[in-house]
């Protein structure tokens, strides 16, 4: 991809680091929980839209067992035309590892007939946890870490102030515009129900570190703390450190000034000329600066690329090359899935390769898949997106394996919102509590938080016939666990999470040693 002259000053902006160089790294320890010998970085996939996670995870343990309202009879009577069946899958194993090779040996795919989105999405479930919860069969990757001890669940989490029940509703200080798509993301990226911040949490994160300054962690690398992938995300917005946004796929290079050829050194030369004319100003100046961070990152990119890992002797599901896609058909769907959140996951593992090799000792990854407002057409919808998170999950934790970082990188998805119980329709409408999963070798399988009664009436309920529970984990304390796990401190956490103090405890993600509590403080 060339970049024009909007996108050179676009890019430009977005890298505000000075220093040439990309290599040795010092970090200070005056900085409080700052990192010194170790490499973690934090992966951040946001499901656009408010994804329907009640048809992802899938409430399927037997109420006479757990109690009225908190197993799967309730679930199917609301879910009614939505809801998944019951029906135990298995999955298809070859010497212990997850083989799906075509699209007959699809679980839940009828043999010998056509494939229909409707009917694989709502066919059965892969269960865990001891038959309390299932895993749609739409999502064998999904299945697959879970039984390698690699994904955990956060059950009913979402945008809250403090916690809260259908009988303080009325007393009780809630999130602001709850249900409004805009307003509940921008409050989980800045980990503000209350929007008191415009910064992100990732970005405070970047200014508490002094990212971009000299002695700050990761040493002015032109890589910063945060990067975006396929847009920007008000994540990663600071106060002052920088915040960079990279397309998917191969970097951008500046038209004219790539490749081999005489004229493109040429063109390079007299670039860098204009850069470091005399500077007139404070806006030539910091103008001129942002272009040369620009041209540094680019050049450095298109350099590095091609040298990270291509995964050659891996292969996905399929047995198709690690990130491409398999056939169209052969996921067991009528229609192919789409592949952005698979390149965007591939870039994210070669700027963590490029990362590591550089001595950066912490990165913060933030990716997007949209299409989850499913208010219409859901059964044809939600399984081709579900299908693709969970085949660029497997891809992205088999990468991460491959480089011998499982235990280093944590990936978790966040979505603005979870949906109604019953159907609007063919679809769900905005609701509020949902389910998410923490992902890689540091966690453990584990289902964490309390089913909700989904009874009509009960207190995990807003008064709303059509089914919006109401959250019993605030979406931070996931954040929280993940920051103690970066090697912050209680008291850096506070300061960061300006809301987590209203909770009972930081949350507990086996495996990430996140055993302190904020009653501690």
């Amino acid at each position: 991809m060339k970049l024009n002259r909007r996108q050179l000053l676009q890019l430009a902006a977005a890298s505000a680091i000075s220093q040439q160089s990309w290599g040795a790294i010092n970090t200070s320890p005056a900085i409080a929980g700052m990192p010194t010998d170790d490499y973690k970085a934090i992966v951040c996939v946001f499901l656009l839209g408010g994804n329907d996670s009640w048809n992802l995870l899938v409430p399927t343990a037997d109420e006479q067992k757990t109690g009225q309202g908190k197993g799967y009879q309730t679930y199917n009577k609301r879910r009614a035309d939505v809801a998944v069946k019951q029906t135990a899958l298995d999955l298809p194993l070859n010497n212990g590892k997850l083989a799906i090779a075509t699209a007959g040996d699809n679980p839940y795919l009828a043999a010998n007939k056509i494939a229909n989105n409707a009917a694989s999405y709502l066919k059965g479930v892969y269960p865990i946890d001891n038959h309390h919860w299932g895993i749609n069969g739409c999502a064998p990757e999904l299945a697959d870490l879970w039984r390698n001890n690699q994904l955990a669940w956060t059950v009913n989490t979402g945008v809250l102030a403090q916690p809260i029940t259908r009988s303080s509703l009325a007393s009780t200080q809630k999130p602001l515009f709850l249900g409004a798509h805009n307003q509940q993301i921008r409050e989980l990226a800045s980990a503000d129900a209350l929007q008191k911040h415009k910064s992100g949490w990732a970005g405070r994160l970047a200014d508490h570190w002094q990212v971009g300054q000299k002695g700050g962690i990761n040493n002015q690398h032109l890589f910063g703390l945060n990067i975006a992938i396929g847009g920007s995300s008000p994540i990663i917005a600071a106060a002052n450190a920088p915040e960079l946004v990279l397309p998917a796929g191969k970097p951008l290079t500046m038209a004219g000034m790539s490749g081999n050829k005489a004229n493109a050194e040429y063109m390079a030369e007299a670039w860098n000329q204009v850069l470091n004319a005399e500077r007139r100003g404070l806006w030539q100046g910091l103008l001129s600066e942002r272009n040369q961070n620009a041209y540094k990152l680019s050049a450095m990119l298109s350099e590095r690329w091609n040298s990270t890992n291509n995964y050659k002797d891996i292969s996905g599901s399929y047995g198709e090359p690690l990130f491409d896609l398999p056939e169209q058909g052969i996921v067991g769907l009528e229609q192919n899935i789409g592949s952005q959140l698979t390149k965007k996951l591939e870039t994210v593992a070669r700027l963590i390769e490029i990362g590591k090799q550089d001595g950066i000792k912490r990165q913060v990854f933030v990716v997007t898949l949209g299409g989850f407002d499913t208010h219409a057409n859901q059964a044809d919808r939600h399984p081709l997106l579900i299908r693709e998170l969970s085949i660029a999950l497997g891809k992205f934790q088999k990468a991460m394996d491959a480089q011998q970082l499982a235990e280093q990188v944590t990936l978790f998805t966040q979505s603005d919102f979870g949906r109604t119980l019953s159907p609007n329709a063919s679809g769900t409408d905005h609701a509020w509590g949902g389910n998410q999963l923490v992902m890689g070798g540091a966690v453990k399988a584990q289902v964490i938080g309390q089913m909700p009664d989904l009874g009509e009436t009960s207190e995990d309920m807003v008064p709303d016939p059509r089914g919006r529970i109401i959250p019993t984990l605030a979406a931070e304390q996931t954040t929280a666990a993940l920051l103690q796990w970066f090697g912050l401190g209680l008291k850096e956490i506070v300061d960061l999470l300006p809301l987590i103090t209203n909770f009972s405890g930081a949350l507990f993600i086996e495996g990430l040693n996140c055993q302190d509590t904020l009653g501690a403080i």
